[in-house]
């Protein structure tokens, strides 16, 4: 009875040491996701529309991507596609992304013409296609499955490929140049996004003093801080996401970092993910060193690099597959 009073005291002497800063780091997140996502008030600067009206838009494509779509379908989303493009056109003027949105609902008009459906609606849809500029219609709408550049790849070269990435932690002093990065880039924006959001960003430098500073907030990189070349920053704007969404950055930013890594392997780039699971004082330091918007969530540091012929890596041990992969009874 002793011991156990002992172990309950303790339990909630944790709790009360630990519980505050907790609180605090919860409340920080909190606070930056009210303040610049559209949980409660959508907004008009030009980072929220411009996820709201990808949303509508992707609604309405994948709408024209099922099997057999019911015409004059998604009325209501076309209703909110149209008075957020309109907004964003009087208030940001017209940009890639109000091309989508008539691109969009260019290829809504087509695809009802062709089922032969008429409503007085779609003559409201046609001005608003008829007010915004010539755009290529592949920017928006749907396209055959096999249209799309997708090519041979041996399928046995391609897993060992994936299965291949190691973490390394000894470069060459030779920074990667940055038309190899954005060749990485370019790898992780097809990484999937909730609604084709495209909010996850790559900042990156290979300033010696900038890697430094932020490898020391950072605090993972000891014993090869040194011999980082470049150094990249993964990132999602909070802009991107409504209420319900509260943890949905994480979710991109992982996906649009694993496309990353994975273009920068393709490339002949070594790489090596660094945590960022840190409390609000260590995340405010790094955006010190590194001034990020607020409305950013940084989701790791990467450093990368080309590989050193000395470089050695972990063995790491995976769990066999079927220990991943479980069948829902």
């Amino acid at each position: 009875m002793i011991a156990a009073a002992k172990e309950w005291t303790k339990h909630w002497a944790r709790i009360g040491l630990r519980a505050p800063r907790i609180a605090k780091d919860t409340f920080y997140d909190l606070r930056r996701f009210i303040r610049h996502s559209t949980a409660v008030e959508s907004g008009d600067g030009a980072a929220q529309l411009r996820a709201i009206i990808i949303r509508k838009a992707h609604n309405i494509e994948k709408g024209l991507s099922l099997p057999d779509p019911r015409p004059l379908f998604g009325f209501a989303q076309l209703r909110d596609l149209v008075r957020f493009t309109e907004r964003h056109m009087r208030l940001h003027g017209e940009n890639e992304v109000t091309d989508i949105a008539h691109a969009v609902v260019r290829a809504y008009l087509d695809f009802n013409r062709q089922k032969e459906a008429s409503d007085p609606y779609l003559e409201t849809l046609e001005r608003f296609v008829a007010n915004g500029r010539d755009t290529r219609r592949e920017v928006g709408g749907v396209t055959g499955h096999q249209a799309v550049d997708r090519p041979a790849l041996d399928p046995v070269t391609l897993t060992r490929f994936i299965r291949s990435r190691t973490s390394v932690r000894n470069y060459r002093p030779e920074p990667v140049p940055e038309a190899m990065l954005a060749e990485a880039a370019a790898c992780a924006a097809r990484a999937p996004a909730v609604c084709n959001r495209q909010f996850g960003r790559v900042w990156h430098t290979s300033d010696r003093e900038r890697i430094a500073q932020m490898l020391n907030v950072q605090g993972g990189a000891r014993g090869f801080l040194e011999t980082v070349p470049t150094l990249l920053m993964v990132t999602t704007d909070l802009s991107a996401y409504t209420g319900d969404e509260r943890y949905q950055s994480w979710i991109d930013g992982g996906l649009f970092a694993m496309n990353l890594l994975l273009g920068l392997e393709a490339q002949g780039i070594s790489s090596c993910c660094l945590n960022w699971s840190k409390g609000r004082q260590t995340d405010r330091a790094m955006r010190a060193v590194a001034p990020v918007t607020e409305s950013e969530n940084i989701i790791m540091l990467v450093a990368c690099g080309f590989a050193s012929d000395e470089a050695r890596v972990p063995v790491s041990t995976r769990q066999p597959a079927g220990y991943f992969l479980n069948r829902i009874p």
